[in-house]
């Protein structure tokens, strides 16, 4: 069976027409009433009269003093103290920590990573052994960094286990 329309139902343009009519009437509405609200009937939530304010009322603010004394300079350098030391006091000695000993056992130096055998540790550049920083591997031995100074350990040349004692510089 199929469905016949009612000749007294709107049409869906119709429809939509009154709905948009509605909805600014709604709308018109409630912008009118709140600006026909007045403030004398408005009550915050503490239950207290809203304060009206004209526009010759001065508001009085207090005043804030900030007091910087006895502060540092966030703008100045914080290892400058203004004092200046004497040149004795700024040569101390240095004292210079020992290498650790370090055997090299193997290097594998013709692929894409170089590797190397480093006190049995299997190291890549930019890897820690004992607290020295692997620079370079090639094949003729490994560059390494210790308290910023490179030095270099060379590789044996038969495969027999190089030991190295401290590390020679280069």
């Amino acid at each position: 069976m199929l469905l016949q329309k009612n000749k007294n139902m709107p049409s869906r343009e119709d429809r939509k027409i009154i709905i948009q009519i509605v909805f600014f009437g709604v709308i018109f509405v409630s912008f009118i009433s709140f600006a026909w609200a007045s403030t004398d009937d408005l009550e915050n939530l503490s239950g207290e009269r809203t304060q009206q304010y004209s526009y010759d009322t001065k508001v009085e603010r207090p005043v804030v003093r900030f007091e910087a004394s006895g502060l540092r300079n966030p703008f100045k350098d914080i290892r400058d103290t203004g004092e200046k030391k004497n040149d004795k006091e700024k040569e101390k000695p240095v004292v210079e920590i020992p290498l650790p000993k370090l055997t090299l056992q193997g290097i594998i130096w013709g692929g894409e990573f170089p590797q190397a055998i480093i006190n049995n540790n299997v190291v890549k550049v930019g890897d820690m052994v004992e607290g020295v920083k692997v620079l370079n591997i090639d094949k003729n031995g490994v560059t390494l960094v210790f308290e910023g100074k490179e030095h270099f350990i060379a590789g044996s040349l038969g495969g027999m286990n190089s030991t190295q004692g401290p590390l020679t510089e280069d």
